[in-house]
């Protein structure tokens, strides 16, 4: 890319893919006219030009500047008028890309949390926006009123759309079956993505309403659900099956599951298709891995139901140690489990399920354990994780003004888990000596093994919830299984915790008559 030109001119950052291609922000003298000397000892920060020559027995009178910003899309180039640049209100910027609306946006901000609009540039339908949202500025204290800081460049990733999930289900009694759509990635500008119903052994119009449309999400959303209008009937025929996909996308790319497979249960006849082995089993994939079976897992768990043959009590038993089995594997542990003390050494309180469910997304994406580069995948998911928690303006409005001392001890207050002395040292220190950052000091507590142990039975009980009836807990009915749990000594057998819920009205009622 080009740098800025002109006297008195400095360019900031900036960011492109070629000459005809980019985008920058930056800051020049008002006065452009300079000096031999003055424009031999300009430097490339945002201070002041007069903070750069004041005479020692003087303080410095801030000589004015403008801020800009400049963009070029396929050579076609746009910037801002001159903006007076004032240190404290223009202390954060950022540029964001709003692509149904077909708009670059800059935009100030003097705490960046209230932001101001400050240029808008609209992008010709031929053209291939650049995609990365780029924002800079910094927390820390400036020594100089006059002068702003700028070392905290976060480039976002590009936004993902994408099903939370390959299938869903509904009684076609129920009249309708809802899907939701995860937005993974930067949520600060609007995205869109089409949809469409089409295909399956249902019939449009006689099974099911044809639906097809575009979802738009905001900014900060990232979760949209839709529904498909189902038809009752009296006749009692084979379960049907809807295909419905994701196209399109705008302002972002798509995932990992762009097409999925609702499934109409049909209610005529007096049976649940979560008793049948196969379809209970693949569910159990769907809520609690995020993914359909690999054949040989499938096969595993169905035999393990299977071999009781007719044996009713045996059936049971099987049929809740399957279940909890998911909970208790690796793969789950390691992302799920995983989220969740996030939260809890972060905020000192569990996820909520739509907080949930993004995070979960992201951790989890191309991971399938025992495949070759499984753990590879999840490690890098993790490190990804970690670094852009640790951005997310809630993380730093609770943490960015403590030390490193007041850090470390924060999150352990938070996890409740009492470091040795020499653990506790040896984050501080690490933090101090740059050998470490705070998204791994972070990591470091959630791997913790005495945190892991302590939070397990809560993780369990919310689990419940999130995976088998896809909400939140009720106070009552949490402190109820926890407490049951904790008295059988984490024995989910002996508490008939799981036992309750796969066999409970509200849990039967996603698949059918319960």
């Amino acid at each position: 890319m080009q740098p800025a030109e002109g006297p008195g001119t400095q360019t900031i950052f900036g960011l492109g893919t070629n000459d005809d291609n980019w985008f920058r922000f930056v800051v020049e003298d008002a006065s452009p006219t300079q000096s031999p000397a003055s424009s031999a000892t300009k430097e490339t920060t945002a201070a002041p030009a007069s903070s750069r020559t004041a005479s020692p027995s003087a303080m410095p009178t801030p000589a004015p500047q403008n801020l800009l910003f400049q963009l070029s899309l396929g050579g076609t180039k746009f910037s801002t008028g001159p903006l007076a640049f004032d240190p404290a209100l223009h202390r954060f910027w950022r540029f964001r890309h709003d692509a149904p609306a077909r708009l670059v946006i800059f935009e100030t901000s003097p705490d960046a949390q209230n932001w101001t609009e400050r240029f808008r540039a609209a992008i010709d339908r031929g053209q291939t926006a650049l995609i990365a949202e780029l924002s800079a500025g910094t927390l820390r204290p400036s020594p100089n009123p006059i002068e702003a800081l700028f070392d905290n460049f976060l480039l976002s990733p590009s936004p993902r759309l994408q099903f939370t999930t390959l299938g869903a289900s509904a009684s076609e009694g129920g009249g309708a079956i809802s899907i939701n759509v995860l937005r993974t990635g930067s949520a600060e500008s609007p995205v869109s993505v089409d949809f469409a119903t089409g295909g399956g052994t249902a019939t449009a119009g006689t099974d099911y309403a044809a639906t097809s449309g575009t979802l738009l999400f905001g900014v900060n959303e990232r979760l949209k659900t839709i529904n498909v209008p189902l038809f009752n009937d009296a006749l009692e025929e084979p379960d049907e099956t809807i295909n419905i996909a994701l196209s399109n996308p705008v302002g972002g790319g798509l995932g990992s599951v762009t097409a999925a497979v609702l499934t109409i249960l049909d209610d005529d006849r007096a049976r649940n298709s979560i008793d049948e082995s196969e379809f209970f089993v693949r569910q159990h994939y769907r809520d609690f891995l995020g993914r359909d079976p690999d054949a040989a897992g499938l096969a595993f768990w169905i035999n393990n139901i299977e071999s009781c043959g007719a044996d009713a009590q045996c059936r049971d038993i099987r049929r809740v140690d399957t279940s909890a089995a998911f909970f208790l594997s690796i793969e789950f542990q390691e992302t799920g489990y995983f989220v969740h003390r996030f939260y809890k050494a972060s905020f000192k309180r569990a996820p909520l399920f739509a907080e949930y469910l993004p995070d979960l997304q992201t951790i989890r994406e191309g991971v399938v354990i025992g495949e070759p580069g499984s753990f590879e995948r999840l490690e890098s998911n993790k490190r990804a994780f970690a670094a852009q928690w640790v951005a997310r303006p809630a993380f730093r409005e609770r943490f960015d003004h403590l030390n490193e001392m007041q850090y470390v001890d924060a999150l352990y207050a938070n996890a409740g888990v009492t470091p040795t002395e020499g653990e506790r040292t040896a984050l501080i220190a690490g933090l101090l000596t740059r050998r470490e950052t705070r998204a791994g000091v972070l990591r470091q507590i959630i791997e913790d093994d005495d945190f892991e142990r302590a939070e397990f039975n809560r993780a369990f009980v919310l689990m419940q919830y999130f995976g088998y009836l896809r909400r939140d807990p009720d106070t009552p009915g949490f402190n109820f299984w926890l407490k049951k749990l904790d008295d059988n000594g984490g024995d989910f057998r002996a508490a008939e915790m799981v036992k309750a819920f796969i066999t409970s009205l509200e849990y039967r009622r996603r698949f059918g008559q319960p």
